[in-house]
């Protein structure tokens, strides 16, 4: 009788834990953030988003006062997209997860962090440290005086998808140089050598540079995990364009035609 009691325990225990296995994996995994690498001194506050092949999953902002505590999530257990930005309104965030620069807009002075996590687990922690993802162009007219001109920057990546890649898309932005003859223009990273500048009047289109090619020749990476600011002096009078990224200094020569 005894042998017989032991028996069935032995069963039941079996079973419970069967059960309790089965149901665990119909637990959502907990995400654990650590934005303690932000710097309070530049943000206060992040925003983060997290998405998968089924949509935004979680959206939420995290102040500065968390950034040294962990940020706990529960999400499905699948494969995800982990995405956090400071330096835009989070308005501008798509409901999809995805950033749109619209046309006629710079890019955003975004900070992003963006990642391809398994979440098929219990836990997963990460370390996010958010990173400059755009490049300001610094355009400086040598004289201007002689440059009686607008200018119009021109590209073919409009923002960033759901997982954080560069996302294709007019892109535009018009500028005009201050008294000091300076203008500058933030773009976002870039897949190629595509960007554009045109030199305007009133009317019409005076001349096309293929900035992007010019801006890859002199150096530049758009494949860094944080990008480099870019300076562009414009010599009308002379007909001379010179770009400066980081240390390099690359000059250019071209004809005007008016």
């Amino acid at each position: 009788m005894m042998v017989r009691k032991i028996s069935v325990l032995v069963i039941l225990c079996v079973l419970c834990m069967a059960c309790v296995k089965e149901n665990r994996r119909g637990c959502p995994c907990v995400l654990k953030l650590d934005f303690s690498e932000l710097d309070a001194e530049k943000t206060d506050s992040a925003f983060v988003e997290v998405v998968s092949a089924h949509g935004l999953e979680f959206s939420g902002v995290v102040y500065a006062s968390e950034f040294n505590t962990e940020y706990i999530v529960k999400v499905p257990r699948r494969n995800l997209w982990v995405n956090a930005f400071y330096g835009i309104d989070r308005k501008r965030i798509s409901e999809d997860g995805s950033l749109i620069i619209r046309c006629g807009d710079p890019s955003p002075k975004l900070y992003m962090y963006s990642k391809c996590v398994n979440a098929d687990c219990e836990l997963v922690k990460e370390k996010l440290n958010l990173l400059k993802n755009y490049a300001m162009v610094g355009i400086q007219v040598v004289d201007v005086s002689a440059f009686p001109f607008h200018f119009l920057v021109k590209g073919t990546i409009d923002g960033y998808s759901a997982d954080g890649s560069p996302n294709r898309g007019e892109f535009a932005c018009e500028l005009t140089p201050d008294s000091n003859g300076y203008a500058e223009v933030a773009v976002p990273r870039q897949l190629d050598g595509s960007l554009v500048l045109e030199v305007a009047d009133k009317t019409e289109i005076v001349k096309s540079f293929a900035l992007g090619e010019y801006i890859i020749a002199s150096g530049f990476d758009w494949t860094e995990p944080e990008l480099k600011d870019i300076s562009i002096a414009i010599d009308y009078a002379r007909s001379r364009i010179s770009i400066s990224v980081a240390s390099w200094v690359t000059e250019y020569v071209f004809d005007i035609e008016i």
